[in-house]
């Protein structure tokens, strides 16, 4: 009975690191991470990849300060110049 407890939660827990996986490698969806690809940390880029406006370019900062309940839950910003708000990937949410 333990041993079926153990392999249900093994394949759950595989499935979710998949899926965080595909998402954050096609740079898309809801549980994907935004990070710099393992050269780009090398080459001293830090671990987080930057963010910018998608209608006016400015750099979104590091440390967010979500205004919205959505920001705070999945990610991403307002620009403080244009007030476009943005996903963790850096498109404009519709």
């Amino acid at each position: 009975m333990v041993f079926l407890f153990v392999v249900i939660i093994a394949v759950v827990l595989s499935g979710v690191l998949l899926m965080i996986a595909t998402e954050t490698a096609g740079r898309s969806g809801k549980w994907g991470l935004n990070l710099n690809s393992i050269w780009d940390v090398v080459a001293g880029k830090g671990l987080l990849r930057k963010v910018t406006c998608p209608k006016c370019g400015r750099e979104q900062e590091r440390r967010r300060k979500p205004v919205s309940l959505t920001e705070f839950l999945r990610g991403g910003w307002t620009c403080p110049d244009c007030g476009t708000s943005m996903d963790k990937w850096g498109k404009a949410r519709t």
